[in-house]
């Protein structure tokens, strides 16, 4: 009997033993691809919240303008021969929104602080979901709160003390202000809204009662003794409860941070611009 001759296709697949056919269907799809294939997909990144990214950025460049120097050369328009036409309102309003105010009001470069402080407290809600969803407890994301706050402080006091001999225990720069409010920050985050708010109404009321009752400076005050200029223009009335070197803050300073031993050897009696350690509490 003559045995039936095999066609091409069956010689092809005998030789180079073809796998058998797989529906394309049972496959991962790569994501923008039409090619099918048995790979897993790569894993992705977690997103970025790029705002937030960009808001940093913005205040980064704010908070650098201050090398630029802008009010010490407007002031020089006036007295340099030839450059009196430069000083227009827009340098002077440059000028004036990259510098603090002496005491009372407010610019666009005392903004500054603010920002890091909001950029922290919204950052913070995307940090405590994730890693609670990873299933960490409370506890351990506590200790690594208090341990980040520890760091920032005294990372605060390292750049504060920069070449001085002696450590200087200061509180007032903006790395000092986020870690000591950062473990009270922390804890908010685990309550209910209805709490948080209440918890933001109660620090806003009890500082504005704190410093409301503490006693108002006396009308003849020597502004010499409190580190004030002569010609400092003082508040009058109710809002003299809040005014520089004299309000609950700066006492509250020339107790606190004469506990620490001074760079200087001298004591504490008041910061130059007016920064105090509680600021960091509204």
């Amino acid at each position: 009997m003559r045995t039936p001759q095999p066609t091409l296709a069956k010689l092809a697949a005998s030789t180079l033993k073809v796998p058998p056919r797989v529906n394309s269907s049972d496959l991962p799809r790569i994501e923008g691809a039409d090619v099918r294939t048995s790979a897993p997909p790569a894993r992705s990144l977690p997103a970025r919240v790029v705002s937030l990214d960009a808001y940093r950025g913005l205040v980064m460049v704010l908070m650098i303008s201050a090398g630029l120097q802008i009010g010490n050369v407007v002031s020089q328009f006036k007295v340099t021969p030839g450059w009196d036409h430069l000083n227009t309102p827009a340098w002077q309003e440059a000028a004036k929104q990259t510098d603090h105010v002496a005491w009372a009001g407010c610019v666009l470069w005392d903004l500054i602080q603010p920002s890091f402080m909001f950029i922290v407290g919204t950052a913070l809600t995307f940090s405590v979901v994730n890693r609670r969803a990873k299933g960490e407890s409370f506890r351990k994301m506590l200790v690594h709160a208090l341990g980040r706050s520890a760091v920032l402080v005294l990372l605060a006091v390292f750049l504060a003390t920069g070449n001085k001999p002696r450590t200087n225990w200061s509180f007032t720069i903006v790395l000092a202000q986020i870690g000591l409010g950062y473990p009270f920050l922390f804890v908010c985050a685990w309550l209910k809204p209805r709490w948080q708010w209440a918890t933001a109404c109660l620090i806003l009321v009890t500082c504005w009662v704190a410093f409301a009752l503490y006693p108002k400076p006396p009308a003849n005050l020597d502004l010499h003794s409190v580190n004030l200029p002569a010609d400092w223009h003082r508040l009058t009335g109710f809002a003299s409860h809040w005014d520089k070197n004299t309000n609950l803050a700066a006492h509250f300073d020339r107790w606190f941070l004469n506990l620490f031993p001074r760079a200087d050897g001298n004591p504490y009696s008041y910061e130059g611009g007016g920064y105090q350690t509680l600021a960091f509490v509204p």
